[in-house]
This record gives C-alpha cells, sequence and structure tokens, in this order.
C-alpha cells in the first residue's frame, strides 16, 4: 500500500521535478514490482506512466517505449496473452530510428514472440524472433544478453518445425557471438541460465532430434563439465535435467539402428538421470513429461501392463487441459494395440482425435467437422498411429476403416498447421506418411471413408508447389509492382555471393550469414511493397484446370509416397487413380531403359517392358499427353516407350510439366510477356571435334549458326561472340518474348543449385547459377536451353527438385524447352531449326518439337544417327499454348488468318457470280 501511495505522489507531482528523475524513478519503482512479482501493481504504473508522457508536448519515445513494453511484460505475466501482444505492438510503434530505439524494438519483438507462443500460434512466433534477431544483430552494441536468447530461441523453434540444418546455424551464431563478447556480460543473478548452459542445452535437444548420437553426447558431455566446474542454479538445473530427457528420448526414437537391447537400457540410464536431477515440485510439467517417457520406453520393450500402468499414473497427475493430452492418449492407443486390445485401442484413438480437434462443437461421429489445432506435430500423430496400428492388425477391417477415417485428417491438420510454404525433411516426411496412408487405404470417398480425388489432388499441389506458383508469379510481375532496378540487382547480387560461397567452399555459416540477408531483403521488400503479397495468394482450381481441357488432352500426374509409386489420370471429364507399384520393382527397368538410351545400345526391350508398368490405361482415346513425373521418372523421356512396334511419340503429342498449375498456364493470362525472340550463343575455344556436346566448354560451330538461322525466322536479336556474356543476358533478357541460349551447361549433381550456364569464358562471373536465375525478373513466354542436361535435378528439400529448367520457371517463364542428357551438337541444330519453324507456322510448342523430332527421323538415314541419343534428348515443360506473338511486326498467325479468309472470300464472290 505504501509503494502504491508513493507511486500516486510521484506521479501528482511529475511535471514539477525534472522529467528525467521522474521517469528514472518509476522505471526504478516499475523494475522493482516486477522482480517481486507483484504484476498488477506492474502494470498499473506503467500504464500511467504511459499516460502521463502523453501528456507532455514532446513525449520522451525511449521511455514511452519502455512503459508499453512493462505493460506487455506484466500482461504476459498475468496469463492475458493478447493483451500483452497489443501493448507490446505499441512498444513497437514507439520505437525510434536510432541504436537506442532499434535495441528496444528488439527487445519488444522477442518478448511479444513469447505470448504468441504462449497462445500456439507457433508460425507468428518464429517469424517474430526472425524479426527481433533482424532489429539487434546489425546494432553496435546491442543487448547482448536479448540476442544471445534470440539466437537459443531460434533454434529451439527451428528444431520444433524440422528446420534443423538452419537450427544448427543459429546456434553456432550465437555461439560465436558469445565467444566474442562473453567478458562484456556477466553471470545472471536472477535464477536465469547461464548462456554456455542454455547453448549446451540446445544442442543436445537439436542433435537428439536430428539423430546425431556421436554430437548430442559430445554437448552432454560439455555440459556435464561445466556442472562439475560450478554450483548450478535452479534453471540449470533443470536444463540438465531436460537435456538428459531428450538423451534418452533420442535412444527410443532410433531404437531401429540396434538389433539389440542396447537403446532401451541407456534410454532407462539416461530417464534415470533426468528424474533424480529433476526439481519436481518447481517443474511439476517436466516430471509429466518425463513420466510420459518412460512410458514410452515400457511400450517398446512390450511391458505393456506396465507401460499402461504408468500411462495410468501420467493421465492422473497430468491436467486435463494439457496440450499433450493428445500425445498421452496416442501412447495410450498404442499400449492397448501392442497388447491386442483392439476395441480399446480404437476408442482411446477416437478420444485423441477429440482432444486434436479445436472447433466450439464436438467432434462429430464420422469426423466432418473436424478442426485442425495449430500444432504440426499433431500430424504424426493422427498418421503415424495408424501406421503403428495397420502393422499389429494387418489384415483387420475395423482397424482398415479408422485408418481411412484418419489419414485425411491427418492431411487436413497437416495444411492447416504448416509452419512455411516449403517442406523441409520432417514436415515432407509427416506429409508422406498422410499421403500414403490415403492412398493405400484405397477408400477414396467423401465423408468418413475418406478424401475425393480432386480435394486429394488440389491439396498435393497447394503443398507441394505454392512456393514455386509464388515465386514465378512475383518474379514475372516484378516490373508491374513498381519495384525499382536497383532492388533487382542488389537481390541479384546477393544471390551470387550466395552461389560464389558455395562454389568457393566457404563454411556453412558463412554461407547461413548470405542466406540470412537475402531472406532478410525479401521481408523487406514485403514490407516496402505490400502489392507483393497480392501475387501469392493464388489457389489452384482444379476443376477449371479440366474445363480448359480438351477431349484428346490427357495428364499423367505421376506421385511416389514413400516406397510406391501411383498415378493420377486426368481428363477433361474424369479422374482415375492407378497404383504402379514399389519404387524397388521399377527402378531397375527405368535404369535399364536410361542406359540403354544413354550407351546407345541397340536393345528395344527396355523401352517395351517399362510402357505396362507406367502407362497402364488405353491411350487410344488421347493426342495429347501431358506428364508430371516424380522421383526418378523426371530422367525418364515418355516419348520412347514402346507400344508393340512404335515409339510413343509416333502416335501422341507429348509434353511435361513440374505442376499442374502450369498446365495451361493461367497464373500470367492478363499479363504482356516480352516483345521479341533473343538469342544467346557465346563462342569458346576451337575443337574439331565431331562429336562435340553442349557440356564442354569448346566452340559448338551448330549452336551459333542454329541461333542465326532461327533469329532469321523471328527477325529477333542474337547475342554472339564477345557480346553474349552474362552481364548482357541479365540486362536484357528481361525483355524478351522468346529467350534461346545455345551455348554450354554444367551440371552439380552434389549441389544442384550450383548447375550453371557458361557464357563467355571459363570464369566464375560468367557463370550464370541456378541460384542466380531464381532472382531473375523473366516475362518471356518460352526459354528454350539449348544446352546439355538442362531438365536434368536433384531432390531438395525446399524445391523439390533442383534443374535448370525449373529455375527459369521460378524465374517467371512458363514453359522451357531442356535437355534430359548430353547432347550432340549438329543433331540438335537440326532439331532445333525444326522446332522453330513448326511454332513459327503456329502449332503447339509441344505439336512443334514432336514434328521436329519426326522431321529428324524422316531426314536421316544413317541407322546410327536415329538412335533415340540423338533426337529424343530435348522435351518441353510447361505451357504448350502455340506463341502468339508481335514477333517480328504483325503475326505469322495473322497473316496466315487473314490469307485464308481472303481465298475464302474469293471463292465465295466466284460461287456467288456462277
Amino acid at each position: 500500500m505504501f509503494r502504491n501511495a508513493l507511486v500516486m505522489i510521484v506521479l501528482c507531482i511529475g511535471f514539477r521535478a525534472d522529467a528525467q528523475v521522474i521517469w528514472d524513478s518509476l522505471l526504478q519503482e516499475t523494475n522493482c514490482l516486477d522482480r517481486e512479482g507483484e504484476f498488477s501493481a506492474m502494470l498499473a504504473t506503467s500504464l500511467y506512466s504511459d499516460s502521463l508522457l502523453q501528456l507532455a508536448e514532446e513525449p520522451d519515445s525511449f521511455f514511452l517505449c519502455i512503459f508499453r513494453h512493462k505493460a506487455g511484460t506484466a500482461l504476459h505475466n498475468m496469463g492475458r496473452y493478447e493483451e500483452a501482444i497489443a501493448a507490446f505492438d505499441r512498444a513497437i510503434a514507439a520505437c525510434y530510428d536510432a541504436p537506442e530505439g532499434r535495441n528496444q524494438r528488439g527487445i519488444a519483438l522477442y518478448d511479444r514472440a513469447f505470448a504468441e507462443y504462449a497462445l500456439r500460434r507457433y508460425r507468428q512466433s518464429y517469424q517474430t524472433v526472425i524479426e527481433a534477431e533482424a532489429a539487434l544483430a546489425p546494432l553496435e552494441n546491442p543487448d547482448y544478453d536479448y540476442l544471445l536468447s534470440v539466437y537459443a530461441d531460434l533454434c529451439f523453434q527451428a528444431t520444433e518445425m524440422g528446420n534443423l540444418t538452419e537450427a544448427e546455424k543459429y546456434l553456432q551464431k550465437g555461439e560465436l557471438l558469445y565467444q566474442q563478447i562473453k567478458d562484456k556480460i556477466t553471470e545472471p543473478d536472477d535464477g536465469s541460465s547461464s548462456k554456455e548452459v542454455l547453448f549446451e542445452y540446445n544442442y543436445i535437444a537439436l542433435y537428439a532430434e536430428s539423430g546425431d548420437e556421436k554430437k548430442m553426447l559430445e554437448h552432454l558431455s560439455l555440459m556435464k563439465q561445466l556442472r562439475a566446474q560450478k554450483k548450478f542454479n535452479g534453471r540449470e538445473e533443470y536444463m540438465y535435467a531436460v537435456g538428459l530427457n531428450h538423451v534418452a528420448d533420442f535412444y527410443l526414437n532410433f531404437h531401429e539402428r540396434w538389433e539389440n537391447a542396447f537403446p532401451f537400457e541407456q534410454a532407462e540410464r539416461f530417464q534415470d538421470e533426468a528424474f533424480a536431477a529433476l526439481d519436481k515440485g518447481r517443474y511439476p510439467s517436466n516430471y509429466v513429461q518425463f513420466t510420459f517417457n518412460r512410458s514410452k520406453a515400457l511400450r517398446k520393450l512390450k511391458k505393456n501392463q506396465q507401460a499402461l500402468k504408468g500411462n495410468d499414473y501420467l493421465l492422473s497427475i497430468a491436467d486435463s487441459t494439457d496440450p499433450r493430452m493428445p500425445f498421452f492418449l496416442a501412447q495410450r492407443g498404442l499400449i492397448f494395440a501392442s497388447a491386442g486390445q483392439k476395441e480399446q485401442a480404437i476408442q482411446t484413438f477416437e478420444s485423441m482425435a477429440r482432444h486434436i480437434h479445436t472447433g466450439v462443437e464436438p467432434l462429430q461421429a464420422d469426423f466432418a467437422n473436424f478442426a485442425p489445432s495449430s500444432t504440426i506435430n499433431h500430424t504424426d500423430l493422427l498418421a503415424g498411429v495408424m501406421d503403428e496400428f495397420q502393422e499389429l492388425f494387418p489384415d483387420d477391417e475395423a482397424v482398415r476403416r479408422q485408418a481411412a477415417a484418419f489419414y485425411p485428417l491427418a492431411l487436413r491438420q497437416f495444411v492447416y498447421s504448416l509452419p512455411f510454404s516449403s517442406l523441409n525433411f520432417k514436415l515432407r516426411e509427416y506429409y508422406e506418411k498422410c499421403l500414403a496412408g490415403i492412398l493405400a487405404s484405397r477408400e477414396i470417398e467423401s465423408g468418413r471413408k475418406g478424401i475425393s480425388l480432386p480435394d486429394l489432388l488440389t491439396q498435393i499441389e497447394q503443398i507441394e508447389n505454392r512456393l514455386a506458383w509464388q515465386e514465378h508469379l512475383l518474379n514475372r510481375n516484378f516490373n508491374e509492382l513498381k519495384i525499382p532496378d536497383s532492388l533487382l540487382y542488389q537481390e541479384m547480387d546477393l544471390r551470387f555471393k550466395i552461389a560464389e560461397a558455395k562454389q568457393k567452399k566457404a563454411s556453412e555459416l558463412t554461407i547461413f550469414e548470405w542466406e540470412e540477408k537475402l531472406a532478410k531483403f525479401e521481408r523487406n521488400l514485403r514490407q516496402q511493397y505490400p502489392a507483393h503479397a497480392d501475387f501469392v495468394n493464388h489457389t489452384f482450381d482444379l476443376k477449371a484446370l479440366q474445363a480448359r481441357l480438351g477431349p484428346q488432352s490427357l495428364i499423367l500426374r505421376y506421385k511416389k509416397a514413400q516406397d510406391d509409386f501411383y498415378l493420377f489420370a486426368i481428363s477433361a471429364s474424369d479422374i482415375q487413380l492407378f497404383e504402379i507399384g514399389k519404387k524397388n520393382k521399377i527402378e531397375p527397368y527405368v535404369s535399364f531403359f536410361l542406359n540403354q538410351t544413354a550407351s546407345l545400345g541397340r536393345s528395344r526391350a527396355g523401352y517395351r517392358e517399362l510402357y505396362p508398368m507406367l502407362l497402364p490405361m488405353k491411350l487410344s482415346l488421347f493426342q495429347q499427353l501431358i506428364i508430371i513425373p516424380d522421383d526418378m521418372l523426371y530422367d525418364v523421356p515418355f516419348e520412347l516407350l514402346m507400344d508393340s512396334s512404335q515409339y510413343l511419340i509416333e502416335s501422341h503429342t507429348i509434353s511435361y510439366s513440374t505442376h499442374l498449375v502450369f498446365v495451361h498456364n493461367q497464373l500470367n493470362k492478363n499479363q504482356e510477356g516480352g516483345s521479341g525472340f533473343m538469342a544467346f550463343a557465346p563462342d569458346y575455344e576451337a575443337s574439331s571435334s565431331s562429336m562435340a556436346t553442349r557440356s564442354q566448354a569448346y566452340r559448338l560451330r551448330g549452336a551459333k549458326e542454329e541461333a542465326h538461322a532461327i533469329c532469321r525466322l523471328f527477325q529477333g536479336h542474337v547475342y554472339d561472340g564477345q557480346y553474349a556474356s552474362k552481364a548482357q543476358f541479365m540486362q536484357a533478357a528481361p525483355a524478351a518474348k522468346i529467350l534461346h541460349l545455345a551455348m554450354h551447361a554444367d551440371i552439380h549433381n552434389e549441389q544442384p543449385e550450383l548447375s550453371y550456364l557458361l557464357f563467355l569464358s571459363d570464369s566464375i562471373l560468367e557463370k550464370m547459377y541456378v541460384e542466380e536465375l531464381y532472382g531473375m525478373n523473366l516475362r518471356a513466354d518460352l526459354a528454350v536451353l539449348s544446352a546439355c542436361n538442362t531438365g536434368k535435378g536433384a531432390p531438395d528439400e525446399r524445391r523439390g527438385m533442383v534443374s535448370l529448367h525449373r529455375a527459369f520457371c521460378y524465374a517467371g517463364v512458363p514453359a522451357t524447352v531442356a535437355s534430359l542428357w548430353t547432347v550432340p551438337d549438329q543433331a540438335t541444330q537440326q532439331i532445333m531449326r525444326a522446332f522453330y519453324t513448326h511454332l513459327r507456322r503456329g502449332l503447339s510448342k509441344a505439336k512443334a518439337l514432336q514434328q521436329a523430332k519426326l522431321d529428324y527421323l524422316a531426314q536421316t538415314q544413317d541407322p546410327h544417327l536415329q538412335h533415340p541419343f540423338f533426337w529424343a534428348g530435348f522435351v518441353l515443360y510447361g505451357d504448350a499454348a502455340p506463341i502468339a506473338s508481335s514477333l517480328g511486326g504483325l503475326t505469322f498467325l495473322f497473316w496466315t488468318g487473314m490469307s485464308s479468309l481472303l481465298i475464302l472470300l474469293i471463292l465465295g464472290l466466284i460461287s456467288f457470280r456462277m
């Protein structure tokens, strides 16, 4: 009471004394209330101080930010998280653009993230901590205690979301900073942990999650050394206990690495140590977690009665509103299942689903009103427990029915709680479980039985390819956003720095820092240009795609789910699902097929054997096939598959796509492309090789002749010789409608983002890396990559498949012609000329390429040169529609149409006179 009265006196006499003294006194009082846990009084003092400051003619921004931040802290400690976020936002708004203001902004952002996390807004919390790091890290003298905590928290949250590589880099950055400034900071005296202990704890948790036993145990050893050197305070002892529990959990989660009881013995030993180190009274929630893991260990040891007893005890000590309750129930259901108690397991799993459900109304029996939570790990509960349940009861109809109902729920949960626009290793594993479960159950119907095929395809497209079409739209529409060119060059420079660092094998931390700078640049771009966000909200519409398909068009969408291949056959009026088979069954046939092509083998057995595997339906009703491959099928030229004596290309027009959204591309239907044909054909050192290919850096006579011949067709421009430079490409390419690149390419199998197109010379400054192409802003309707292996790629966690042709798609080009192997120079020249000739006649891109290949076969007499190696390497990806352009003045199609109309008019007049 005395203290509150004192506060009121200070407030009343406020403006009679020196303002700085008053604010310092009030701040001191607020800090004292904070330490003593008097949060209601702390809130009142902060709000009064805020009100007084606003009465001043020139409010002190520093103190305004501080007191609003203190109000947010008080509200957070009182459990009023929404109000806390609002208070932190007011504090952030008051921060001024000076080092002290930016420092306060970073602190307020970090504390706001805790309130967001408490509300289970995990994605937002993670992004807020990233913003806090962006505010604090550039400062010359930031609040190091906060900044170091920011790095530890970024590691923690990235680990939870499965971004394990990123998590490790954040921790390394924090540890490096700590080593540089540890003499400037003092050991905590408020009961918090030292930064050394904090970092070791996070390393243990990270490596336990990623499965790196060696590193995990190394950091546990370092933590034990710290514990031996000094007496841990309560918070540090807590971290030590939880670290031990993470180690125990590692041995349970990765027990299959060993064939004996070793992992379970290790888990039990570390659990005992964890229980011994934990202050049960101070940390009851962690005691519950440790008890959960003990029961989990007993279940994995098949000690079902003991496990169930432990689970009973767990549920008796856990709060009924504990957010971990779905995990506790999932384990209980699995214990019942392991003991053969199927009905109890089914009931328990349904109870688990009810606890995940976040809707106001109770979960219906058919799950139709299921409302997902924001916890991504609930996906693994819904799908993972069904995997285990079916393994225990492989032929039980009731179990299969429950699994068929749960897998779609898992997919819905995954989509709702997905923390990123792209998949990392952990998220992809969750996604594959959902998808494989749905496809394997084969009960693809509405309601509780499953999910419809159209809905499933839509979800696949939204999950796997959102990043691709977002970047495609943003880059293609860069000019419409009125963003200065200077920012484009800034982005390109950052991307070059990333590629250069990787090429020079710089440290992983150095590469990560450049990637962070690029991410910060992109965040700032979104803030400066809000219209930037308008282009990322595209939603894929399968019905609209089917409506645009002609009656003779068929899309073959292949999908690998875990170890199985499936095929979606999509026509204008129907969707069918086919099970192709296990990967290990198909892979030998694919390898033999590709080997026969690459080695100029004469046997056609591989071409015939693969046909019924990959095309298990009648194709006679269709003329145009659009192939969307997956996994190893990206390397397969379907044109060569043989049914009887003909190649498929002889009866069907074939094109490819990476995504359904790029088939009959409607993303850019309201946007104009570039204005002309543009070719780049660099000169290299001379070579006399008659079998020159477009993968080694020597002169390509065919490439240069090819570029000029095509240019005469379209009256465009060829950059050759010294003018075919990378700098010229970067400057001129955004204006092209058709881009033709006749040059060398190099594919980097280990780091596919380091694959490049080579311009003038074998210098890093003349290499256009995939990483850089992602940042180009191209409006061309077609890019022809007349070089080797430009269609070859390698899998990537974030982007799916990385290749040169996909990089052009990301850069804004809806259609590319790319090669699947090392193409010969002279044959390529012949096919390219024919392709452009047919394209100029108005044929679709797919039909023009098909006809060019058939022309080559008809005109080539040498049987050796008729081998598919010479003519089948190039394929079309993306929008197959004809090129309608103003190339060379009025369009060829226009004049063709006018000529036809004139002929009809003349015939009409003759008929009339007769």
